[in-house]
């Protein structure tokens, strides 16, 4: 898979500080691209205080390359706390979901 990734600015301090989990207001974008180099998708993840406390208080979008939002096969816009994108992103749980890159800083005795 091919992705181009862009961050806010409270999300790119979130991971220059090493702080460990993003704050309120981070936004990460992903540009999402078929091994043809044709935009497929664009994926977008919000931390919103309160909003999905089970899940670090993402909201998830997906996007069509026109800007729509994509749907589910059953009709339901791709939009909130969407199963799939809660699903892969626990396995990062433990770098606030993000597989971007570590957001924690190494501790020493690794």
């Amino acid at each position: 898979m091919l992705l181009t990734t862009y961050l806010n600015e409270a999300a790119l301090g979130a991971v220059e500080n090493q702080s460990g989990t993003m704050p309120e207001g981070s936004i990460v974008v992903k540009e999402n691209y078929m091994p043809d180099k044709t935009l497929a998708a664009v994926t977008v993840m919000y931390k919103v205080a309160g909003y999905n406390p089970d899940h670090n208080d993402w909201f998830f979008t997906k996007h069509l390359p026109d800007g729509m939002l994509d749907k589910m096969p059953n009709g339901m816009a791709m939009e909130g706390k969407l199963p799939g994108c809660q699903g892969c992103h626990i396995a990062k749980k433990d770098n606030d979901y993000l597989f971007t890159g570590p957001i924690a800083a190494a501790s020493g005795g690794e």
